[in-house]
């Protein structure tokens, strides 16, 4: 069940920024896609984590994304001058 939800709003997130990337390139802005995963089999699913939980958060995030393609592209982005 899980795995369909998922599939499903993983297509729909997909067709919406496949039209947001046509409506932006008709005006000449490219859209550069970057995605972030939750780089674990087992996420906890509750908004209260306990310390352990946030703290396994924490090490999987800069174990994957630290140093990744992902975050110099978010860097690249936020260090564009107006």
């Amino acid at each position: 069940m899980l795995n369909v939800r998922d599939t499903a709003q993983r297509h729909r997130n997909d067709t919406t920024l496949n039209l947001l990337d046509q409506a932006l390139a008709a005006r000449g802005v490219t859209l550069e896609r970057v995605q972030f995963e939750i780089p674990r089999d087992a996420v906890p699913l509750s908004w209260h984590l306990t310390a352990r939980q946030i703290a396994g958060i924490g090490t999987d995030w800069r174990n994957r994304y630290e140093d990744s393609p992902e975050s110099h592209a978010v860097a690249r982005f936020l260090s564009q001058q107006p």
